[in-house]
């Protein structure tokens, strides 16, 4: 990894764990909600597991998967398009039902942002100037 990538990696990671913990903060001082609510509302998922997607890329759906391992601080895992090879996750954080990840590519550093309702995914991602929608499942919780 080239130092410019490396430091265009750092710059993403710092700001996705500022906007989870920054989103986290506005969560926990919202006005008239209850403590049983709020605890509900604020549990964070666990991300571990298998995903298979379809993102939009140029406005064509393609068919993509993502494995997460590990624990808070430490997951680890893959994501894969139909059209790319796999990119190792360089890092993963959640809070409430939103997850963020970051992969290294050779274009750059991928950002996949991802809301969850149950085993049901919603979001996007971004590389570069290109992105696009992403709606998907987690076919299981153990990778």
């Amino acid at each position: 990894m080239t130092p410019h990538h490396h430091r265009s990696h750092l710059v993403l990671a710092t700001l996705a764990a500022a906007a989870i913990t920054l989103m986290a903060a506005c969560a926990g001082s919202a006005p008239g909600v209850g403590t049983a609510t709020l605890a509900t509302a604020d549990a964070t998922v666990d991300p571990v597991g298998a995903y298979q997607f379809t993102i939009t890329d140029d406005g064509k759906p393609v068919g993509a998967t993502m494995t997460v391992t590990g624990r808070p601080g430490s997951y680890t895992g893959q994501i894969k398009t139909e059209t790319r090879p796999a990119l190792p996750i360089s890092m993963l954080a959640a809070s409430g039902s939103l997850v963020i990840a970051t992969a290294d590519s050779p274009r750059g550093v991928l950002v996949v942002r991802m809301r969850f309702s149950g085993d049901s995914v919603t979001g996007n991602w971004a590389l570069l100037t290109s992105g696009g929608s992403l709606r998907g499942v987690r076919t299981s919780r153990a990778p």
